[in-house]
């Protein structure tokens, strides 16, 4: 019998979008400060120990979209 499966709806990244975002401003710090989180939140989240909340996860993408193609000392700031 064959039967099809439906693919999984693959899952964001979390960890890497953060860490991504968090080189584009300079560090796990900065980017804690910037999404207006606590450091051991933004930890937690990287170490992928729970999500972060839709609207912290949607604002780190909005940090790499800014600075897309730009070097790090290029980097936009808010």
């Amino acid at each position: 019998m064959n039967q099809e499966r439906t693919p999984q709806p693959r899952l964001p990244d979390y960890a890497a979008t953060l860490k991504r975002a968090a080189a584009l401003v300079g560090g796990y710090p900065e980017l804690a400060a910037r999404l207006k989180v606590s450091q051991p939140e933004l930890d937690y989240w990287i170490c992928e120990i729970g999500m972060p909340p839709r609207t912290v996860f949607f604002h780190a993408i909005d940090i790499i979209i800014q600075n897309a193609g730009a070097s790090r000392s290029e980097a936009v700031l808010d």
